[in-house]
């Protein structure tokens, strides 16, 4: 058993003065778990049969459950505008209005003991069922699906929306944690602590899941393919209770017997603890509110508490001067030569050769003077300048040609500024992802100018300038592209399907923008009107950035497949393999008209011919993990951001002659059946708040030693059954309070313990990933070596364009479409099995 150690990590703050207490009218007899409503107000389960809801100044309503005696206890916002719940001892599942109208459903398992629910990514509510060890599924329409096939005894408990399409839950009697698919296919991981009781388990901004062990005495991490790695604080985390993403980027717990409210860092995991006004509260459930505080109940004291993240300096005020200071952290700190590694052509399977041609890249770095800043986005000023976002750092910097690095704090604590780019004004347009705005600096002077996302939680990631000079953007968890004008009015454009991550955006050679959908697994173009059209690539490609091609085509890094891919205006796409588990992410066209791009996890610079279609890779220091590349202001030069290495990089032009040998030039894979939809939701005048604000003093930030554990998986296939109709009943007890504009932002489940714990879980965040279906046979659709007539139709249906399925057994070349020719080697196939008479 591997894990990482927080020697002396764990800060004990007395920082009362953070936190805040509401005390509950009489009525409420123990306040469980906690969500943010669409209405924008905090809605929690209480022990007393009670629904209650409080605002952000702390007026309080209660909402009775018809069911006497049953112990509400998770709940969750759903797609519908509604909040669900689980009734843990009445086996039912609640729903509740905004104006205090309750229904109830009956879970067709009798005593299944729901637990804790989440809005899953197909906009349905997925619920644990403790008793019946079970995975249940309701839609907004009352009709249940429970999936079996967990390991026996497992009492799963915790469960939250899921990373890249699907649902994960915790087993706390297994000591496992589980994924379960759209369509009921489990897969279970081993923590690997002994009895440690994964409970509660939220997402997190770095794309894991992150969970707690009530005996463990641990936070967990898990990956998308099931790596776990484990944190331990040397002074213990006291029965940790739920778990939520804040918006500090960090994860933010509370300890039910220690009394406090913590948080850990996601990069450098440390824990800091900030204790309870209220002795012996009992924290339960915790949430992310709408005023970017933390929400959390007290059970035994019977209050709702509220902590706003510290800020992330020393001083809790940081000073600010309208002028900045320049700060040469780094003239020409180093020059590094970087070993051109295999250069080769790929097809649209890696099955190629590469071809090995020696060469050597000059790279200049440059060292970021605040420490662990995290530098992200970059872009070329009209300064002749270089300007970059540190995403920990909380600045946005600029460098000169010569590496002289000027950095300017922004207002907001905690913003984690992520994209950033040229705007037509001539000034700096960048994103802040934790502090949910768009931000504009000004490269004169510093003056920086914040606008405020009208969706609560969206995290706005990338940003770009369209053709009609205003400012467009990715909201990653706000499921939205967003447009900005100079003076500041914010329009958003929801995508059709929930969950879809929207990541990268630039504009195309049509005059459109174009963006990828991470969790989604698509490219998707959107007009200048807000008409959105997408094209679907392979499951599991999470696609980051984009750029258009001196080719007139769009080019993509495919972080989750180690692709480059490029597709054509009208949709047709071609892969290009690169190092696999290389996480391809940054993406832009070269001096010499070619695109380059970054390779995060292996810390290498690629480079892709137009031509030619070769693809070369120049290997950086060990975990740089590069991330944004741009093009200089000089015309001349690649600039680049080393996310954990915090350096600054820059490639010169030319570059030495580099012979490069390719072996075949590919043809497009795949062609991509488009959907339109368009969605917009004005927003009315801008909130601005201009001022200057610079710093040039690093920030401190503690690191340990992460040993990931891998962890044996095994697989097994649910079985679903369905089961309809709900028992609706309606009398609520109201006091009618305000609501805000309607978002979409994670929110909080349960446990079933004598310890009150809480598993957050998250509003439209995750799209479901087409998952291949494994086919042994030809012409196969559904693994039973036989070729149906259903088999024939779902090809035929593919081919014409009327379904998103897949047929693998069918598909010979796999480029995930069916062929007319692949339909008639399916028929001859059904022809050949048929027995002669």
């Amino acid at each position: 058993m591997l894990m990482a150690l927080l020697a002396g990590s764990v800060v004990a703050a007395s920082a009362q003065q953070l936190i805040q207490e509401f005390p509950l009218p009489g009525e409420f007899v123990g306040p469980e778990c906690i969500a943010l409503g669409p209405d924008q107000n905090l809605w929690f389960t209480d022990d007393g049969d009670r629904i209650g809801r409080i605002t952000v100044s702390g007026v309080v309503s209660a909402f009775v459950v018809p069911t006497a005696g049953s112990f509400p206890l998770g709940i969750t916002a759903g797609a519908d505008g509604n909040l669900w719940f689980t009734e843990q001892e009445g086996n039912k599942i609640g729903r509740i209005t905004p104006d205090g109208e309750i229904a109830e459903f009956v879970i067709p398992s009798a005593d299944s003991g729901p637990v804790s629910i989440t809005l899953g990514p197909d906009e349905n509510l997925w619920f644990t069922e403790e008793r019946a060890n079970q995975i249940g599924r309701l839609t907004p329409n009352g009709v249940f699906t429970e999936f079996s096939g967990l390991t026996s005894n497992s009492h799963p408990v915790g469960i939250t929306t899921a990373v890249f399409g699907n649902v994960w839950f915790t087993e706390i009697e297994a000591n496992q944690i589980g994924q379960i698919t759209p369509d009921g296919v489990v897969t279970e991981y081993t923590v690997p602590t002994k009895a440690s009781r994964p409970f509660p388990i939220a997402k997190a901004l770095d794309g894991n899941l992150w969970f707690l062990e009530l005996d463990g005495n641990k936070v967990g991490r898990i990956t998308r393919k099931g790596v776990v790695t484990e944190f331990k604080a040397t002074g213990g985390m006291d029965a940790p209770g739920g778990i939520v993403s804040g918006p500090d980027a960090n994860l933010w717990f509370t300890e039910n017997s220690g009394n406090n409210v913590a948080q850990i860092t996601i990069k450098h995991p440390e824990v800091s603890e900030f204790a309870a006004p209220s002795a012996n509260a009992g924290l339960g459930g915790i949430a992310l509110g709408p005023d970017n505080a933390l929400w959390f109940t007290e059970v035994r004291t019977k209050r709702i508490g509220r902590i706003e993240p510290p800020s992330p300096t020393a001083t809790p005020t940081p000073t600010r001067t309208p002028v900045p200071t320049q700060t040469p952290t780094a003239t020409f700190t180093r020059t590094r030569t970087a070993t051109l590694t295999p250069t080769a052509t790929p097809t649209a399977t890696p099955t190629s050769t590469p071809t090995i041609n020696p060469g050597m890249v000059p790279v200049t770095e440059f060292d970021i003077q605040t420490g662990s800043s995290s530098p992200v986005g970059i872009t070329a000023g009209p300064d002749n300048n270089v300007w970059f976002t540190e995403f920990d750092g909380n600045k946005i910097a600029k460098i000169t040609s010569d590496g002289t690095i000027t950095e300017f704090r922004l207002h907001t604590a905690a913003s984690s500024p992520s994209g950033i780019t040229l705007g037509p004004d001539h000034n700096l347009w960048f994103t802040e992802y934790g502090g949910n705005k768009i931000g504009r600096i000004v490269p004169s002077d510093g003056t920086i100018t914040e606008f405020g996302v009208p969706t609560a939680g969206a995290h706005p990631n990338y940003i770009t300038t369209g053709a009609d000079d205003n400012l467009w953007f990715t909201e990653s968890d706000g499921n939205r592209i967003g447009q900005i004008t100079l003076a500041g009015t914010i329009t958003e454009y929801r995508l059709r399907t929930l969950g879809r991550t929207p990541f990268g955006i630039n504009p195309g050679s049509d005059g459109n923008l174009w963006f990828t959908e991470f969790d989604g697994d698509r490219i998707a173009q959107i007009t200048l009107t807000g008409a959105i059209t997408e094209f679907k690539l392979a499951a599991g490609s999470s696609p980051t950035g984009i750029v258009a091609g001196p080719d007139q085509n769009l080019w993509f890094a495919e972080s989750g497949a180690s692709r480059i891919g490029r597709i054509t205006p009208q949709g047709a796409p071609t892969d290009y393999p690169v190092t696999a588990t290389a996480q391809p992410e940054g993406i832009t066209v070269g001096p010499d008209q070619n695109l380059w791009f970054t390779e995060v996890s292996v810390s290498r610079i690629g480079r892709i011919t137009v031509a030619q279609d070769a693809v070369s890779e120049f290997a950086l220091a060990p975990n740089s993990a590069p991330r944004g590349i741009t093009r200089g202001p000089d015309g001349n030069s690649l600039w680049f951001t080393e996310y954990t290495a915090n350096r600054i990089g820059k490639i010169s032009f030319p570059l030495p002659t580099v012979t490069s040998t390719p072996t075949d030039t590919p043809t497009a894979t795949r062609t991509a059946t488009p959907s339109q939809s368009a969605t917009a939701t004005p927003t009315a005048t801008p909130s601005a708040t201009p001022s200057a604000s610079q710093s040039a003093t690093p920030s401190e930030t503690p690191t340990i030693t992460e040993t990931p554990t891998v962890t044996p998986t095994g697989l097994a296939t649910a079985t679903a059954s369905p089961t309809a109709s709900p028992s609706d009943t309606a009398t609520p007890t109201t006091t009618s309070t305000p609501s805000e504009t309607p978002s979409d932002t994670p929110v909080d489940t349960p446990t079933a313990t004598d310890t009150p714990t809480c598993t957050p879980t998250e509003t439209q965040t995750d799209t479901p990933t087409e998952t291949p279906t494994t086919t042994p046979c030809a012409g196969d659709c559904n693994a039973d070596c036989t070729i149906s007539t259903d088999d024939l139709l779902t090809q035929v249906s593919i081919a014409l364009g009327g379904t998103d399925a897949e047929c693998t057994g069918a598909d010979g070349n796999h480029d995930h479409t069916i062929t007319v020719d692949e339909v008639l080697a399916s028929i001859s196939a059904a022809v050949a099995m048929t027995p002669s008479p």
